[in-house]
């Protein structure tokens, strides 16, 4: 069950989703913009403590029919109930996945592993969420039911996992922020593009740290990074109105320190 950590050594309140909990909060923008964009500082921890980030790898093989809850999702969504990827429902999402819909039943799996700030596994430094059979696979665009677009190699998302001494993970690591942005045309269209912030070979990454804040966030989405992936453009049959997270694995949890959005035109 979902709950609200306070941290010993800061004022960071957290919301720790339970195993196969969704997150969903609608945001309040006007439905009038150009450039949207999303923020969010994440972390993970184990089933038995809030603040446990060890010992969480984990594999779930895909079953033979594509099922939304073996995956991860974090990103916008529609405001419903339903998880990404329902075939035929009136729903969209646009974030970060690692689903691939014709992988299933074919040795499709969603897993996480223990990786470096890219995706090798020789460093315990980090924990990365991917598809064993689509390493690339880790930005999605599903709309009613169907597989848009994808992301391609060098925006993989990281979660820290342990301390050691010196680089890539300094002691004052605590969370990730992962984000990304939306632009379109005309005030009302619903052709978006996106941009996804490249900060590595293999990394999406934008920021780590011990303390975070709403206001840090805002001030990391402004100005937005200039070294980013594009994916699209896309036709939409609507544009999300949600922000949203699920965490598919079993043996860890996903923590949630800030989240909010940005219209910045």
């Amino acid at each position: 069950m979902a709950l609200i950590y306070q941290r010993a050594v800061s004022s960071d309140q957290i919301l720790i989703l339970g195993t196969n909990e969704t997150a969903t909060q609608p945001f309040n923008v006007s439905p009038v913009w150009l450039d949207l964009r999303i923020g969010m500082f994440l972390s993970v921890t184990s089933i038995a403590d809030n603040d446990t980030p060890t010992g969480l790898a984990e594999t779930i093989t895909a079953a033979a029919v594509f099922d939304p809850r073996q995956w991860m999702w974090i990103g916008i969504k529609d405001s419903g109930s339903l998880l990404p990827g329902a075939p035929g429902t009136l729903q969209q999402f646009i974030g970060f996945s690692n689903a691939v819909d014709n992988l299933a039943g074919k040795g499709g799996a969603s897993a996480l592993s223990s990786s470096d700030l890219g995706i090798g596994t020789t460093n315990a430094y980090y924990w990365r969420p991917n598809n064993p059979f689509a390493l690339n696979q880790s930005f999605v665009v599903e709309d009613q039911g169907s597989f848009r677009a994808s992301g391609a190699d060098g925006i993989q998302p990281h979660f820290f996992q342990a301390t050691d001494l010196g680089n890539p993970a300094p002691s004052d690591y605590y969370c990730g922020m992962l984000g990304f942005r939306m632009l379109r045309p005309t005030p009302t269209s619903q052709v978006v593009t996106i941009q996804v912030p490249t900060t590595g070979a293999h990394s999406s990454d934008m920021f780590w740290t011990d303390a975070p804040t709403k206001t840090q966030l805002h001030t990391l989405l402004d100005p937005w990074p200039t070294t980013v992936q594009t994916i699209g453009p896309i036709s939409l049959s609507f544009v999300p109105d949600s922000l949203f997270a699920f965490w598919p694995f079993t043996l860890s949890r996903l923590r949630i320190s800030s989240w909010g959005i940005l219209a910045a035109a």
